[in-house]
């Protein structure tokens, strides 16, 4: 492939993305943002009460926080929630492309700029400044952890697991999604510590200086909650007493399992209301629906087996429109000797995160719920590229990257102008 087809495809690419950015937010207004998870009432409850009976009642209380900052200058809710997630979009593109630089410093591969265009317009395109959501918000945090995993040594900084302690600690005030980083870390400590050929006793001195700042924030930030309720401070979407999302969740996946509604994370949002719900067990009694992933695991194993493999499916699905076969790169890269090495542990990262997500969700994951973890594939192919860098592959894999933009491009346009989709 000649140098003048490479640019025209990487051009294509660039101004795909620019005009589905512009498309994408022709109409949108800083002072109407979206609120289909009440987060307008939720920092209203903020504002009026004091921290033990905010987090005994669950909030996302750092994401309160910073909101109250804007809101004390514009008095805006509307545009304080777009400040707060404009700036955090900003912020995980940032900390994203540094950590990406930063990285290729060492390994100096000639498709840097395609990987931090990739992993920068994929940010962007979740658009996360239009609604009231905490995602992008989190992954702020995420994005400093893994700068400071990555990027931090342990011979300078000895002390990196305690800061990433605190950062996970900070996290778990803004989203409940938080616990899945904190076993992603414990489990990346361990990996880590194997490809290192560090002995047990230096991974147990660095879970100890992950945990403990951990625990203590934790029992500090949430002992209103855990006093009053027995469980985390959490911000809760169950707005309905009596009832819960496991609950709403099946009857949902029911439904769509026997044709009633379409396959489509909206089906449980938009047509199997609490209200619908509520209806349901009215008719068929309390008993007729899971009350917790327990019970769903005892009352349908092969349900939940079958949106275990629908969500792995779907994330990969997800993850080819934004990466075509690129995906292939990194794949390939875990098979290639010697199979635990540094270079390979973001790939294996992000391979445990659609694992843990499809696994505990128990219901059609959204693709936001990756925000701040798309980095981790980001590296993977960066260090997959290097990897095959002197094989004969080499040519092989430049044709894959530039054809890979040229499809991105397709499905751009196509999702722009033709297809109208909100998977």
């Amino acid at each position: 492939m000649n140098e003048r087809y490479a640019n025209s495809m990487f051009i294509v690419f660039i101004v795909s993305w620019v005009v589905r950015l512009i498309y994408s937010n022709k109409n949108f207004n800083p002072n109407a943002v979206g609120d289909p998870d009440r987060y307008f009432r939720s920092f209203k409850f903020y504002l009026e009460h004091d921290f033990y009976t905010v987090v005994s009642q669950g909030s996302s209380l750092l994401y309160n926080v910073v909101i109250s900052f804007f809101y004390s200058i514009t008095h805006n809710v509307s545009l304080s929630f777009f400040c707060t997630n404009f700036i955090s979009v900003l912020l995980v593109v940032g900390l994203g492309v540094a950590i990406l630089f930063k990285i290729n410093k060492k390994i100096q591969s000639k498709y840097i700029y395609v990987i931090v265009a990739i992993y920068a317009f994929n940010v962007l395109e979740l658009n996360a400044y239009q609604k009231a959501s905490n995602d992008m918000f989190q992954a702020v945090f995420l994005l400093a952890i893994f700068y400071v995993f990555f990027i931090f040594k342990e011979k300078t900084i000895p002390y990196k697991y305690f800061i990433i302690g605190v950062f996970a600690a900070l996290c778990t005030l803004i989203r409940p999604t938080s616990l899945i980083l904190i076993v992603l870390i414990f489990v990346s400590i361990f990996v880590k510590g194997l490809i290192s050929n560090n002995n047990y006793k230096y991974i147990a001195r660095c879970y100890l200086l992950f945990l403990a700042p951990l625990i203590f924030l934790m029992l500090i930030f949430h002992y209103p909650a855990i006093k009053e309720n027995n469980k985390l401070g959490f911000y809760s979407k169950n707005f309905n007493k009596n009832l819960n999302w496991t609950q709403r969740n099946y009857l949902g996946i029911k439904r769509m399992q026997s044709g009633e509604i379409p396959i489509h994370k909206n089906s449980i949002f938009r047509k199997t209301t609490f209200a619908y719900v509520r209806n349901y067990l009215n008719e068929n009694g309390s008993e007729s629906l899971p009350k917790n992933q327990i019970e769903f695991l005892k009352k349908d194993p092969l349900l939940y087996f079958q949106m275990v493999v629908y969500n792995v499916t779907y994330a990969s699905a997800k993850y080819f429109r934004y990466y075509a076969f690129l995906l292939v790169i990194p794949i390939l890269c875990l098979f290639k000797q010697p199979i635990l090495i540094k270079s390979k542990l973001p790939i294996y990262m992000f391979f445990v995160v659609i694992l843990i997500i499809s696994l505990v969700c128990f219901t059609l994951i959204e693709y936001r719920w990756f925000t701040g973890y798309g980095i981790l594939l980001s590296l993977g192919l960066l260090y997959g590229l290097h990897f095959f860098k002197t094989s004969n592959l080499e040519k092989i894999f430049r044709s894959v990257v530039y054809s890979s933009l040229l499809i991105i491009s397709v499905f751009n346009f196509l999702l722009t102008f033709f297809i109208k989709s909100s998977y």
